[in-house]
């Protein structure tokens, strides 16, 4: 499900030619922008994942 704010930094990064992704993990029942905040330990490690996924996946398919 594609959901989602603004985050100014982004083009403030733009402007100086820096590429971004923005990407979130919250899951359906992380109690965001509640009183207490916070965010389930399930969706930090999809973070990871998939940041280990972006940074190492571009170097296998130049090994091949």
């Amino acid at each position: 499900m594609r959901t989602g704010g603004s985050i100014p930094i982004v083009a403030d990064f733009a402007a100086k030619g820096i590429p971004t992704i923005v990407t979130g993990f919250t899951l359906p029942d992380d109690p965001i922008h509640a009183p207490n905040e916070s965010i389930w330990e399930r969706g930090l490690q999809l973070g990871y994942a998939s940041g280990h996924e972006m940074l190492t996946a571009p170097a296998a398919l130049r090994d091949q």
